[in-house]
């Protein structure tokens, strides 16, 4: 009788574990996200100053409204960067993979491509919908959503952190029927996590002087921040939003660059993102932003890192006269 029982508990143990295997990844992965969350929100109220606490319980209540990226932000600015990540990599996995709710066109200021949408985990985002149907045919097309993927890889990989998530995701001619989107075939999107715009009419100057350095980096010339033109001003970060414009190629392009050099500040504030770029190792750029953008592209951002380098080190840019006809020779040949 005892031995009996004996092999019957076995034979439940073995079916428990062949049904575990079989059917607990999804809720595993929700209770991985669960634990970043609830992770997250506790070490913001640790780190945060309890003033930032009582004037802004939204950055506390952002989970509950779907805004995760500007609790990941906070954490970054507590310098709790192991749990932003956490948070970040759950947002990626979710952008990427998971069903989308629902797709409805974003409020004025967008662009007219643009669409707000939600996740089942609740995250909310902007979805951008682009002519071209596939990779090849956007990489053709200097402002795509391979930019904007760019973007957030390049913002990561300097430390700036101003960047929201940012993937590239393919939807099926079926998703985007199902979504209500008019589409004649399958295509690649890009989906940015959403920030919420708040009433803050200034940044610090810190903020402000890295993400005029980190633009120029990438090329992009598509951004006010006087005017907040793809920027969300919170009260302790900038949300440097809609990134399609940057790694351009052209020589209208280079020549607007150079003129962007003279925002550029060489100071105290700036000098953690100076040096960072500076001694970041090129093959790492190559690496990261292969996967989007083609050698050209990816050739002007190493460029602009040895400016930048030299900008850092001896406060000056080489000639604009002589560099600008090597650019034009460069793009022509």
């Amino acid at each position: 009788m005892i031995r009996t029982f004996w092999v019957f508990s076995i034979f439940i143990q073995f079916l428990g574990v062949w049904g575990g295997t079989i059917f607990s990844s999804q809720a595993q992965a929700q209770e991985r996200c669960e634990q970043a969350l609830q992770s997250g929100i506790a070490v913001l109220r640790s780190k945060a100053p309890p003033e930032v606490i009582q004037a802004h319980p939204q950055y506390i209540e952002s989970f509950r409204r779907g805004f995760y990226q500007e609790a990941a932000m906070e954490l970054y600015k507590a310098r709790e960067s192991t749990q932003a990540l956490l948070l970040e990599q759950w947002m990626e996995a979710e952008m990427s993979q998971e069903k989308l709710l629902y797709v409805r066109k974003a409020q004025s200021g967008k662009a007219s491509n643009a669409y707000e949408v939600r996740f089942e985990g609740g995250l909310k985002a902007f979805l951008k919908l682009d002519q071209a149907h596939s990779k090849a045919q956007n990489l053709k097309h200097l402002v795509n959503h391979w930019s904007e993927v760019s973007s957030y890889k390049l913002d990561r990989l300097v430390g700036l952190h101003a960047v929201p998530v940012t993937v590239a995701r393919h939807l099926t001619k079926e998703e985007l029927t199902r979504l209500g989107l008019e589409h004649e075939d399958s295509v690649w999107v890009s989906i940015q996590a959403a920030l919420e715009s708040v009433a803050v009419t200034e940044s610090s100057q810190q903020d402000e002087g890295a993400l005029k350095i980190f633009d120029y980096l990438q090329g992009n010339i598509d951004r006010n921040i006087k005017t907040g033109h793809n920027l969300i001003k919170q009260k302790h970060f900038l949300g440097a939003i809609d990134n399609g414009a940057a790694f351009r190629l052209s020589e209208a392009h280079e020549a607007e660059l150079l003129q962007h050099r003279q925002y550029l500040v060489r100071e105290p504030e700036t000098y953690a993102l100076l040096h960072s770029i500076s001694v970041l190792p090129p093959h790492q750029i190559v690496a990261v932003l292969s996967e989007y953008l083609s050698e050209e592209q990816i050739q002007g951002v190493l460029r602009r890192q040895r400016e930048l380098g030299q900008f850092y080190k001896e406060g000056s840019f080489p000639s604009n006269f002589v560099e600008r006809w090597a650019r034009l020779l460069q793009l022509q040949f």
